[in-house]
């Protein structure tokens, strides 16, 4: 009897506190303080239950930390060093 497939995690509702720090390669601590901090979004089913992260608030992080990120510039060549050997890259 063939292996039944697991979804992919962007094609889930919910996702686990650890499942969530394998995605971001955070630790599930990490996870539950971004949580916490109301970063990412989380449900609780039963009052006392398990912890699920909601998978639209992590593709909204994911998002949110590509877009902070600082376009790369094409220069004319690197920026010498005081170094040396070394190579300053902007």
């Amino acid at each position: 009897m063939p292996e039944p497939q697991l979804l992919h995690w962007r094609e889930r509702a919910f996702v686990s506190p650890a499942m969530a720090g394998e995605i971001l390669c955070y630790s599930s601590g990490y996870i539950r303080r971004l949580v916490s901090a109301g970063v990412l979004k989380a449900i609780r089913q039963t009052k006392g239950g398990p912890l699920f992260i909601v998978v639209e608030s992590i593709s909204d992080y994911l998002d949110r930390l590509e877009a902070e990120q600082a376009p790369v510039r094409a220069e004319a060549g690197p920026t010498p060093s005081k170094y040396g050997h070394l190579t300053v890259v902007k």
